[in-house]
């Protein structure tokens, strides 16, 4: 369901880590399964940010592939 909404659901013991995304959007992603989830928030761990800025790296380099085939910024 999480990874369905292109959330990175990690899981740490019986603690499950979606980094780099607000509680506002795992809340609204976790609606449909009822009741009221409890969502804290919390500092990444260095494996999370070396994920998310890998993550970052190639959606940047994947906008630039789309300029660069077409000439024109598919980015907007």
């Amino acid at each position: 369901m999480l990874r369905d909404a292109g959330m990175p659901a990690l899981l740490d013991g019986r603690t499950l880590r979606i980094p780099g995304v607000n509680r506002d959007a795992v809340s609204a992603a976790l609606a449909p399964l009822g009741g009221e989830p409890i969502v804290t928030e919390g500092q990444a761990t260095l494996e999370e940010t070396m994920m998310l800025a890998v993550e970052e790296r190639a959606s940047v380099k994947d906008r630039a592939g789309a300029e660069d085939r077409t000439g024109v910024d598919q980015s907007a």
